[in-house]
């Protein structure tokens, strides 16, 4: 869903009314949120060390100059299950490489709703 969006709370009532029926047909049924996200702020690839216990390791951001990334995820809304494509754009070609991954690593089921943020 795109923010702000007129037609939140209308996508919000398909969602639930879509997870409601997958609670009830676990078997025959699954549905699958997809979303994607800008990235501009690239980490450091040095590595990043924290002492057991203490606070994770944190990545630091690179010193070289920042390069929009888009990231797609595909979840499964239950059980959490994600697959990500990473890419400069996301087009078909990437759109499908994601959902035949999704599919890959998900049980066949009878039924499979696909919400796609747009």
């Amino acid at each position: 869903m795109r923010r702000p969006d007129p037609d939140d709370e209308g996508k919000r009532a398909v969602i639930a009314a879509l997870l409601a029926r997958r609670h009830i047909e676990p078997e025959r049924m699954r549905v699958v949120l997809l979303a994607a996200v800008t990235i501009a702020c690239q980490p450091t690839l040095a590595q990043a060390d924290a002492v057991r216990g203490a606070d994770h390791a944190r990545a630091a951001r690179s010193q070289r100059a920042n390069t929009l990334t888009r990231v797609v995820a595909a979840r499964d809304a239950c059980p959490a299950q994600v697959c990500v494509r990473r890419a400069n754009r996301i087009t078909v070609p990437t759109l499908g490489r994601l959902y035949k991954d999704r599919r890959a690593t998900s049980p066949v089921v009878e039924r499979r709703d696909v919400g796609q943020d747009t």
